[in-house]
């Protein structure tokens, strides 16, 4: 059987009645995320998010087993975009095996 080396490709949108100011805020300062960013019912004990390409993103969560996301930034466009790496790193799982990249853009739908 041939072997299927294609990117898998998730796509999802959605839609906040907020200013696009508010949710990029939200998405990268460090105490508005520990608010609302919970994965595996953890919390966020500390943060690295240099916005610039090549800065480092690095989130790490409290808990019994620990977790961890690092990453790089490729590419920045203020209140826009964010493309980066993002490789979980958790003691109880395999994913930290594999290549993520995750692109977020920012819209102002006035409406």
């Amino acid at each position: 059987m041939a072997e299927n080396n294609s990117p898998v490709v998730i796509e999802t949108t959605k839609e906040f009645k907020v200013p696009v100011d508010k949710l990029y805020a939200a998405w990268n300062d460090a105490e508005q995320l520990k608010q609302w960013w919970h994965p595996f019912n953890k919390n966020l004990t500390d943060i690295k998010n240099d916005l610039k390409p090549g800065g480092v993103v690095q989130y790490d969560f409290d808990g019994e087993q620990k977790c961890h996301v690092r990453g790089e930034y490729k590419e920045v466009v203020e209140k826009k975009k964010l493309v980066y790496t993002w490789n979980w790193d958790l003691e109880h799982d395999d994913m930290k095996n594999g290549d993520y990249t995750l692109t977020i853009e920012f819209e102002d739908f006035n409406g």
